[in-house]
């Protein structure tokens, strides 16, 4: 029997709290399809929430290498960069992120997801 695991069931074990399955699935889809951009983003939040800046900003930046350009992954990415104390680059992730969603200001409630 053969299981197939996909990047939804890594982002699923991700908002349920369990970061090794989610890793485990990420590594998985990552080895059968390298560019997907899904999966460095996810895999950059991993890294967010294990304390490793540098790693989750090469994941990051490999997200938006191969995938399209949005607020959450220019978030995700000042906020690894605050994290591994560079404020200059934090701070231009986080205009990048407020550039791409300008009609969407921080406090609706919703945002970056707007």
């Amino acid at each position: 029997m053969v299981i197939k695991l996909n990047l939804a069931d890594a982002f699923g074990a991700w908002e349920r709290g369990d970061a090794p399955t989610a890793r485990n699935i990420v590594r998985m889809v990552l080895r059968e399809t390298p560019k997907l951009a899904g999966a460095h983003y996810l895999q950059g939040l991993l890294y967010l929430g294990e304390g490793q800046p540098s790693k989750a900003v090469q994941a990051l930046k490999n997200a938006a290498l191969y995938g399209p350009d949005s607020p959450a992954l220019r978030l995700a990415m000042g906020r690894a960069y605050a994290l591994g104390g560079a404020g200059a680059q934090a701070e231009e992730q986080f205009r990048k992120a407020l550039t791409l969603a300008p009609a969407c200001p921080p406090r609706c409630g919703r945002w970056p997801m707007c």
